[in-house]
């Protein structure tokens, strides 16, 4: 697998790349490019050609750190000039990269991603699917991976991407709905266990199971429930009028993403 790592240098950044670097040596063959994207005010070619010789001397400092800790894995940098999301969607399709992996800060309702508003933007308008690594997540495979599901087909599609990442690192794969009226928790159970096997029929993955969760509010719920499970990894697929939009809204994204060290995986349709 290819991992693609946007950076600004950052210490959030930094641990994104460190993050990737995790996951690179647990997967034979694969291989990290970092890349830096320029947004220069002014258009005048000396001057990016001098920023460009700056950011080289960064991104070449740094691919030679992740190579020094590289076992077999192949790490490159580029630089791109341009919007940032049109730019790493750009070069995520010229490389084939299979995942874009990207830092975040956590300092409660006013932090950022760090592009700002643009990380929001490339997690919903990705070509592929986006890695968040909050600053306090921790190095490690992961082997609890929680993905929130309200059972449309495209879930099932997200899924059986999802599926060859969790066997690289035998992880078990839990499936959670979430429901906000506590009285119709014994029809939830039976509705998730119908939708289960109509929906995910095909899903062939001894490692899972699928279970309910009650809560008023969706992000807090969701975080409650992978602290629960000790999740390493959280899954949503993107789409509208579903809980991505729910948890995208800034006030409640900023208590899900933002107060929590659990990645966050995005698959998009």
């Amino acid at each position: 697998m290819r991992f693609l790592v946007p950076t600004d240098f950052s210490n959030n950044a930094l641990h994104a790349s460190q993050y990737a670097l995790t996951l690179a040596q647990l997967k034979p063959g694969s291989s990290i490019h970092l890349v830096h994207v320029l947004t220069p005010i002014l258009s005048d070619a000396l001057i990016i050609q001098d920023m460009e010789h700056e950011v080289t001397k960064y991104l070449d400092g740094l691919a030679s750190d992740l190579k020094a800790k590289a076992k077999s894995s192949q790490v490159s940098y580029s630089i791109r000039v341009g919007e940032v999301v049109a730019e790493i969607n750009s070069l995520a399709r010229e490389i084939n990269t299979g995942l874009v992996i990207m830092g975040m800060q956590g300092l409660g309702k006013i932090s950022r991603l760090i592009f700002g508003s643009n990380a929001v933007s490339l997690t919903k308008k990705a070509t592929c699917p986006v890695l968040i690594v909050p600053e306090a997540a921790v190095l490690r495979p992961p082997k609890q991976i929680v993905f929130a599901t309200d059972y449309y087909t495209s879930d099932a599609d997200a899924l059986q991407h999802l599926i060859p990442i969790a066997a690289t690192f035998n992880s078990a794969i839990i499936m959670v709905h979430l429901f906000d009226q506590m009285e119709e928790e014994e029809s939830e159970v039976i509705m998730a266990n119908f939708l289960a096997k109509q929906i995910f029929k095909d899903i062939e993955y001894p490692q899972i199971t699928y279970k309910v969760h009650y809560s008023e509010n969706p992000a807090l719920g969701i975080k409650d429930f992978c602290d629960s499970m000790s999740a390493d990894l959280l899954v949503l697929s993107a789409r509208k009028q579903t809980i991505i939009n729910r948890l995208f809204r800034e006030s409640v994204t900023d208590e899900l993403s933002y107060s929590s060290a659990i990645p966050l995986l995005i698959f998009h349709e």
